[in-house]
């Protein structure tokens, strides 16, 4: 019996005809830095083509149909990583309108997990990760570091001067309240 993600696994991994290589081929422009610019329909940048497959009509990204055609199956867990993109030269204000992510070169693009891939990119996660050191200036090391509910990292140095000076800047508050509770308990 198979199970709903053994079916998407296998239907994910359905590789393209040769006819539909053809036609990705007849799309692509090849720019002076060695992309192969789809020129066909894109799928929030990433140029997208379809055939008909065993179950009907299927939809593919180019880059990972022809990463397959050259060097067979992707591996599992993996993505593919566009290493002609630099988020240092390219930085549009829409993501989408990067020109490396239509570009389907096979020798442009590395099986990476999710983390590696999202960290090369230019986004809020890797500027975020690049930085080693918090406002104040201390180190954002292991000895240093604490990781929020939320995941993110927070400076050990800062958190422990922040909670020292809400004690000390509380200290009526703190007394007041000590005072009902024992008002409380006495009754």
């Amino acid at each position: 019996m198979w199970c709903k993600r053994t079916l998407y696994a296998l239907h994910m991994s359905e590789l393209a005809p040769e006819r539909v290589i053809e036609r990705i081929r007849q799309r692509i422009v090849i720019n002076e830095d060695g992309c192969w610019q789809w020129q066909g329909g894109k799928s929030v940048g990433y140029g997208r083509v379809s055939w008909s497959g065993g179950e009907g009509k299927v939809w593919r990204l180019t880059h990972r149909v022809m990463w397959q055609y050259v060097n067979g199956p992707i591996p599992e867990g993996l993505d593919l990583d566009h290493l002609c993109h630099d988020p240092a030269n390219c930085s549009p204000a829409v993501a989408s309108d990067c020109p490396h992510r239509s570009c389907c070169n096979p020798e442009h693009l590395k099986p990476a997990t999710r983390q590696e891939n999202l960290l090369r990119g230019g986004n809020i996660a890797a500027q975020r990760a690049k930085v080693t050191e918090c406002p104040e200036g201390h180190p954002l090391d292991k000895d240093n570091t604490i990781i929020s509910k939320r995941g993110q990292r927070r400076c050990k140095r800062c958190a422990y001067k922040r909670n020292r000076d809400y004690y000390w800047n509380n200290r009526e508050r703190r007394a007041e309240y000590n005072r009902e509770w024992r008002a409380r308990q006495s009754e």
